[in-house]
C-alpha cells in the first residue's frame, strides 16, 4: 500500500490493508532453495486463506520529513515441526515501529542500515508493503514444534512417537558412546 507523504495529515493517517502472501512465499521457497553453509531450513508458507490472510494496521505520522510508522501485523503460516515432521499452522502478530527518513539524508547512497527500526524513502510516497512483508519473513521462528509434548521421530526407525510406538525403545542400550555414563549412581 503506496500512500503520498503530503497525504498524511498532521494527526497522522490511519491504513489497514492485506498483505499479498504470494511474494513473502517467493521469497522463502527461493531462500530454502538455497541453504546457508550446507543446512536447509523448514519450509515456511504464508495462508492465503480470505480469513487468514496477513494483515496490517498502521498509523503513519509525519515529523518533518520523517514518516514514523507504528501498528502491528498478523498472519497465519505453515511449516513442519520440528520434531516430527508434521504439518503445523501457527498464527503470527508482529509489532510494528519503523522510522523513514528521506533517502537525501542517508550519509552514503551505499552505506547499509543496521538498524532494523530505520529505513528510507526516495520522492513523496511510502510504501508500506515490503516494509510489513520484510518484518513478517523477520518474525518466523528458527523452528516451530506442534506441541510441548510431542515425542518427535524414533531416531532408529523414524515411526512418529505421537501416533506410533515403535519396538525400538525396547532395546537395550542406546548410544554406545554414553555407555560409561550408565555406571554412573547418582546419590
Amino acid at each position: 500500500m503506496k500512500i503520498r507523504i503530503s497525504d498524511i495529515p498532521p494527526e497522522g493517517r490511519e491504513l489497514e490493508f492485506d498483505v499479498e502472501p504470494t511474494e513473502m512465499n517467493a521469497r522463502l521457497e527461493a531462500a530454502r532453495e538455497e541453504p546457508v553453509r550446507g543446512i536447509q531450513g523448514p519450509p515456511f508458507a504464508f495462508s492465503n486463506l480470505p480469513e487468514k490472510t496477513p494483515r496490517a494496521k498502521l498509523r503513519l505520522m509525519l515529523e518533518g520529513r520523517t514518516v514514523l510508522i507504528e501498528g502491528e501485523a498478523d498472519g497465519t503460516y505453515r511449516t513442519v515441526c520440528g520434531r516430527c515432521a508434521e504439518e503445523v499452522e501457527r498464527p503470527l502478530k508482529i509489532p510494528i515501529q519503523m522510522v523513514l527518513k528521506p533517502h537525501s539524508e542517508r550519509s552514503r547512497p551505499d552505506e547499509e542500515v543496521e538498524d532494523l527500526q530505520l529505513g528510507f524513502y526516495d520522492g513523496k510516497e511510502v510504501d508500506c508493503n515490503p516494509i510489513v512483508e520484510e518484518l513478517f519473513l523477520l518474525s518466523l521462528p528458527l523452528t516451530t514444534v506442534c506441541s510441548a509434548d510431542c515425542k518427535g521421530l524414533c531416531p532408529k526407525c523414524g515411526a512418529n512417537l505421537n501416533t506410533n510406538p515403535c519396538n525400538c525403545k525396547s532395546e537395550a542400550g542406546g548410544d554406545d558412546r554414553f555407555a560409561l555414563l550408565r555406571q554412573l549412581k547418582v546419590h
